[in-house]
């Protein structure tokens, strides 16, 4: 595969080298590839923006330069994302800033400048950070695993599914001799089966629901018949697991995490009533890995940061970025396409991408409404049938109301970066009847005030409010992003340049 390195590989002569592009993608996962690859024909100079070392994001995760790989993804699960990653290696106008995050997104103020470069970009990589300047920006950033805190989740060895899957996929590496899955996503399924071909071994993997919950049939006949390759994919993976000696335990979930210097196992029990573990008929599991998978989070702090409005869902993945129908946001040359949008999968982020583009061709004037309600039916033909399949999943492997509630004790650390216990947090809000909003609990608390800015704590500690204040997560709110979103050296910050060419 192609798009390794970090340096802008074509386009040199484009205004991307002087700091300026007519449209930046952050995200260089399907979303955003399938709006590069829109996008790249039309005489638009572009910039796509990533984090890793190649594109693909986390369902195409390809392996470093270093590591051949062969047989890299196989499986029809992969077949459509691969061809458009191949589709967008040679794009014209194209310019790829791999290993380079985004700090912050802000309104350019440069009266030289903003007029046709209404959006600034604070770009970092591991040597400097720099501004670019952007008439368009399209944020695509996917989404990561749903942190999940019971006793023993800060054990080394237990860790998202989707990291385990990124060891797998990137470099074939299997971190454990004896690997535990827990949650109620089929990501398992899948991951658990990838570790098989592999050489690895996988003790056990337990779904919190039912068999009958996790492969229930989606209602719509276009959303079932959409979705026929995943099925087919996920009931294939469990009979080869089965083949393989996994044990698959349905209607059962981790309580803890066994072990004192690293995993040892983990303790299971079947659900009660009301979704809550039944304690009095636990076993443990002996393991040295374990996969946590509960669902997902959306990525949209950048968004957030940016000024964006955002909703409330839940079951959609948290702090969701409102679009209308090309998605733009409501901030005026801002869109969003994929996950930031609600977790819906790779064929949605897709659709979704191609979208977008024509959306910000049509700003661009570059084509006109005809061409592209023309152009975008077909699109939205298909992009009706996959999210009819998503809303589906997302309802077939949500966690039952108040298990993960439930898996919380006292002693539990919610805040890893500041060592802040649920408990700590509960005495606060009693001695504090006033503190009502996550952002009041962060100043009094710490909660949320590390180096992750509070994605790993902050749905978390949400919830606790909510649930200790008798209120609504929306109304307690989330952590409010702040630039820069990621940690970044001081010395960077110090350094920052106008452009690369300038420092």
């Amino acid at each position: 595969m192609g798009h390794k390195g970090t340096a802008m590989e074509t386009g040199a002569d484009h205004q991307t080298a002087n700091h300026q592009t007519d449209v930046a993608i952050i995200g260089a996962g399907p979303a955003g590839l399938a709006a590069a690859e829109r996008l790249a024909p039309c005489a638009v100079t572009i910039t796509i923006v990533d984090e890793q070392a190649a594109a693909g994001g986390q369902f195409l995760r390809q392996p470093p330069p270093e590591i051949r790989v062969l047989n890299w993804l196989p499986g029809r699960l992969y077949d459509k994302g691969k061809s458009l990653l191949n589709l967008t290696q040679a794009l014209p106008g194209a310019n790829w800033r791999f290993g380079t995050t985004v700090l912050g997104l802000f309104e350019n103020d440069d009266p030289k400048t903003s007029g046709r470069y209404p959006w600034r970009l604070w770009l970092s990589d591991r040597n400097r950070s720099w501004f670019l300047n952007a008439r368009k920006v399209l944020i695509a950033p996917g989404c990561y695993d749903r942190p999940v805190a019971f006793p023993g989740w800060m054990l080394p060895g237990v860790m998202a599914t989707g990291g385990l899957q990124a060891m797998l996929k990137s470099q074939q590496v299997i971190p454990g001799d004896n690997i535990l899955f827990a949650g109620t996503h089929p990501l398992q399924l899948i991951v658990a089966d990838q570790i098989v071909k592999a050489g690895g071994k996988v003790g056990a993997i337990c779904f919190a629901q039912n068999l009958r919950t996790l492969f229930s049939a989606p209602a719509s006949p276009a959303a079932l018949w959409a979705s026929r390759p995943k099925y087919s994919e996920a009931l294939a993976c469990m009979v080869r697991l089965k083949k393989a000696g996994v044990s698959l335990h349905f209607g059962r979930t981790i309580v803890s995490a066994l072990g004192k210097d690293r995993v040892e196992g983990m303790v299971v029990a079947p659900l009660g009533a009301g979704g809550k573990p039944n304690l009095a008929a636990q076993e443990s599991i002996a393991g040295d890995i374990i996969g946590i998978c509960f669902g997902f989070l959306v990525s949209s702090e950048l968004a957030r940061q940016a000024g964006a409005s955002v909703t409330w869902s839940e079951a959609k993945g948290g702090w969701i970025v409102r679009h209308d129908r090309w998605m733009h946001s409501d901030r005026p040359g801002l869109s969003v396409a994929g996950e930031i949008t609600g977790l819906a999968g790779a064929d949605v982020a897709m659709e979704e991408g191609r979208l977008a583009a024509l959306g910000l061709l049509r700003d661009l004037e570059l084509l006109d409404d005809q061409q592209c309600d023309r152009m975008a039916s077909t699109i939205r033909r298909e992009l009706e049938k996959h999210k009819l399949f998503a809303k589906h999943l997302r309802r077939a492997s949500r966690p039952p109301k108040g298990l993960l509630d439930s898996l919380i004790a006292d002693d539990t650390v919610l805040c890893r970066c500041e060592a802040v216990t649920a408990g700590e947090l509960k005495s606060l809000l009693a001695e504090n009847p006033t503190l009502m909003t996550a952002n009041a609990v962060k100043l009094l608390g710490r909660a949320g005030m590390g180096p992750c800015q509070g994605r790993y704590c902050g749905h978390n500690v949400q919830n606790l409010i909510a649930r200790e204040r008798n209120a609504s997560p929306e109304s307690v709110g989330g952590f409010t992003p702040q630039a820069p979103l990621k940690p970044v050296s001081i010395n960077t910050v110090v350094q920052t340049a106008e452009s690369p060419s300038h420092q």
